[in-house]
């Protein structure tokens, strides 16, 4: 059998590739209220029928469609149906409110949204039209491939981060970029039929693209199991046991939660080769106690870093005994088709061991933001090397590099923070804050709690307002990532002499914040 060239196809090809040719092998796994496998001829199947009444439906290739399903097989057939019918795909998270659903609908001027009927709810509102992946009236449909083909520069999917005016913006991602992401991390890691991949991701954080491609494009086993299992450490462990897992993937608050579960249960599984940590910093002495246990037999521990603009990953290291002390944050060496370049304000390269903010350049940039094009200017820069109009990105992270090649990753150049794997601008929160009725003022701010772990805190001015009343009106307009870990009314928001928030006035530390009930 010859597999088809890695970065010459996109990736829903090389799906198609196996139903073709090993169609009996089980594709997706569901754990949970919904038990049960399917097989890769079948998953086919579905998402071809349900492409063809997507392109009945008026859509062009090229464009975006919605996609609005839970965790499972249905969420996988709208997402491989879309691409099929050559559109790109926008992620609408049912567990996230409808308010923000709206915006991104109508930021992606969305003509079509395909998911489960029953979250199809708010989408009259936006005039999108729907088309339901249950309708059972799909078995009409002819369920051979489909001619439809969009270019490789063509948006595969478009997902959204966070943005300092209370607006996302959408991340338009082509095709082109995203294959090449798995052959140039092979000098680090390699996937293959074998593979057991377990998501524990909403389809809105693009760590779910590794998840889902990293199996269903090699042949791969890939293992839904609902957010409450994804939260919860033992009944996550027991999947990770019973489904034979080889691949895991977590940002590293999630993964402190699950580490002591797993050295409690004594012998790791056999299966389990490989934890993927990312989506937030990591510091390898939180790994000690299981570095300690495992040293550095499977699984090996690999630290990721990327943002969404560079295509998920832009940099892999692996994580070994001898870091285990480590108190600083090492990224690691950029993919092999990636580089990364390390410059002063004045756009000069710094020196090395010096701290410099991040340029990312090659390969993996992504198209820029959709319909922000000042923005677009301003963090997509042309490239000093590469093919003609090649561009970088300019990240807003900081990082400096070693004598031995590795990158240890610095914070952010702005106030920009990754919460739980997150990308979160605090300004997005304020925003969100300020528009409940009653508060008057109000900054939001990072700080540890006593885990260690990075929340955000909301600081309100404002007497005719609870704390409790602003988190119940954040929650019907803000997804739960968003939401600030506690919120502490003051009577004014200090400031310093220059008349500019001051920021370590609002966090003494000393003094704990209370969590809102």
């Amino acid at each position: 059998m010859t597999l088809p060239e890695p970065d010459r196809q996109p990736l829903h090809r090389h799906f198609e590739w196996w139903a073709k040719n090993a169609g009996d092998r089980i594709a997706v796994t569901e754990v949970g209220a919904t038990e049960g496998s399917t097989t890769y001829r079948a998953l086919d199947r579905d998402a071809n029928r349900l492409a063809h009444r997507i392109v009945k439906s008026g859509v062009e290739p090229g464009q975006l469609v919605g996609v609005s399903a839970a965790r499972g097989v249905r969420l996988l057939t709208g997402l491989l149906a879309v691409l099929k019918a050559g559109c790109g795909y926008v992620p609408l998270d049912p567990a996230y409110p409808r308010s923000r659903l709206e915006m991104v609908a109508d930021d992606c001027e969305l003509g079509l949204v395909v998911g489960e009927s029953a979250h199809s709810g708010w989408v009259a509102g936006t005039g999108a039209g729907f088309v339901g992946v249950d309708d059972p009236a799909l078995v009409a449909e002819p369920d051979h491939d489909q001619p439809w083909s969009a270019s490789l520069h063509d948006p595969m999917y478009v997902i959204h981060t966070s943005g300092s005016t209370g607006r996302p913006k959408g991340v338009v991602v082509p095709h082109v970029c995203v294959p090449r992401l798995f052959s140039a991390s092979r000098r680090t890691v390699r996937f293959g039929p074998d593979d057991v991949w377990i998501g524990l991701h909403s389809f809105s954080f693009d760590f779910s693209v590794w998840e889902m491609w990293g199996a269903l494009a090699h042949g791969g086993r890939y293992v839904t199991v609902s957010q409450n299992t994804a939260r919860d450490p033992e009944e996550l462990w027991s999947v990770i046991v019973h489904q034979d897992i080889t691949v895991l993937c977590q940002t590293p608050t999630a993964f402190r939660w699950l580490a002591p579960v797993a050295l409690n249960a004594g012998r790791l599984p056999d299966s389990l080769r490989l934890v993927m940590l990312g989506g937030e910093q990591l510091t390898p002495t939180m790994l000690s106690p299981w570095l300690a246990a495992y040293g550095d037999h499977k699984p090996h521990l690999i630290n990721m870093y990327g943002p969404t603009e560079t295509t998920v990953h832009a940099t892999l290291r692996r994580i070994r005994t001898a870091d285990a002390g480590r108190t600083d944050s090492p990224i690691g060496q950029p993919l092999d088709d990636v580089r990364i370049r390390l410059l002063h304000p004045d756009g000069t390269p710094v020196g090395l061991g010096e701290v410099g903010e991040m340029y990312i350049s090659g390969a993996g940039v992504t198209a820029g933001y959709l319909n922000r094009r000042k923005m677009n200017s301003e963090r997509f820069l042309p490239a000093t090397e590469g093919p003609p109009g090649s561009l970088m990105y300019r990240t807003g992270d900081l990082a400096r590099l070693t004598p031995s090649g590795d990158l240890i990753f610095q914070g952010r150049a702005d106030r920009q923070v990754q919460v739980r794997g997150f990308r979160i601008e605090p300004g997005e929160v304020e925003a969100l804050v300020a528009g409940v009725p009653g508060v008057e003022q109000c900054a939001v701010t990072p700080r540890h709690n006593e885990d260690g772990e990075l929340e955000l805190v909301a600081y309100v001015v404002g007497d005719a307002v609870s704390p409790r009343e602003i988190r119940r009106a954040l929650s019907t307009v803000a997804p739960p990532h968003i939401l600030p870990a506690a919120i502490v009314a003051v009577n004014a928001l200090p400031l310093t002499p220059q008349g500019k928030l001051d920021v370590e006035a609002l966090v003494p530390s000393n003094k704990p914040v209370p969590p809102v009930p």
